[in-house]
């Protein structure tokens, strides 16, 4: 299940805040954390760990 913010993705609704890494529906990948906006990420994780996985697949549909 992906997390959503929402009608969108939530780790597409942070790309902006992530220029250095590669952001898809369901994933952030990056090769080093430097440059990396730790506070975005951390927001993500709040948001993401704040909707069980139920949740998220009712909003979904």
């Amino acid at each position: 299940m992906t997390a959503t913010d929402g009608d969108r993705y939530l780790a597409e609704s942070y790309a902006d805040r992530l220029p250095k890494a590669s952001v898809g529906k369901s994933r952030i990948r990056f090769k080093r954390l430097a440059g990396v906006d730790l506070g975005a990420v951390a927001e993500i994780l709040r948001k993401a760990s704040a909707n069980p996985p139920g949740e998220l697949a009712e909003a979904k549909t």
